[in-house]
C-alpha cells in the first residue's frame, strides 16, 4: 500500500470521527439528564466542527 493511500484512508477515518462526533455533541446538548451537558456539548460540537472542516479539506481527491 503506497504512503499517499494511506494517508488517504487516515484523512477518511478522521472525516468520518469528527462527523460522529458532531452528532454525540448534539444528542448531549438536548439532553436533559446531565446539567453540564449542555455546556460540553456547546464546546465538543465547536472543536468537532473545526476538526470536520479542516479533515474535510485534506481529503484525497477522486480520480474519476
Amino acid at each position: 500500500m503506497s504512503e499517499q493511500k494511506k494517508k488517504g484512508q487516515i484523512f477518511v477515518l478522521l472525516d468520518k470521527l469528527t462527523l460522529i462526533g458532531m452528532a454525540i455533541s448534539f444528542i448531549l446538548i438536548l439532553q436533559p439528564f446531565w446539567q453540564h451537558g449542555f455546556k460540553v456539548g456547546f464546546f465538543s460540537i465547536i472543536f468537532f466542527t473545526i476538526g470536520q472542516i479542516i479533515f474535510s479539506h485534506l481529503l484525497p481527491k477522486d480520480k474519476s
